[in-house]
């Protein structure tokens, strides 16, 4: 019963704190994401990923980018998170286009992420960077 208590209380307290990050990154406007190294599907993503992609957490969750994206857009996100998983952070200014059609031009970091030093995949975020100088702008 005490080991039943105890996976209760992990699984409590895991969900729990899952619902505050997504709570907070889906008021954020930047895309985030995060994937597995092991099989490289996607294991979250935030509310702003989902608004530029127009697409809910499902299409995402659970799929690699060549089940989600065009060969070619999946294949340059496959490159990148290959070096994080590598031990490599990866940044750079990336022009693309929304699925409506709207260009949009994204400020991407991508980085490794490790428990005890083992890297288990990769996490990363987007923002627009027109949207980011707007804000910047303001007094």
């Amino acid at each position: 019963m005490q080991r039943f208590l105890e996976k209760f209380k992990f699984w409590h307290e895991w969900r729990f704190k899952a619902a505050i990050l997504d709570a907070l990154c889906d008021e954020l406007p930047f895309a985030m994401w995060a994937r597995d190294k092991e099989t490289g599907r996607y294991v979250w993503c935030s509310g702003y990923y989902q608004e530029i992609f127009f697409a809910p957490r499902d299409e995402f969750i659970g799929r690699t980018p060549y089940k989600v994206f065009p060969a070619d857009v999946a294949k340059s996100y496959d490159e990148t998170d290959l070096l994080n998983f590598h031990g490599t952070e990866v940044r750079r200014a990336i022009d693309t286009e929304k699925p409506n059609g709207e260009k949009i031009s994204l400020m991407t970091v991508k980085k490794p992420i490790r428990i005890g030093g083992e890297i288990i995949g990769s996490v990363g975020y987007s923002y627009d960077i027109k949207q980011a100088e707007g804000l910047a702008g303001v007094k």
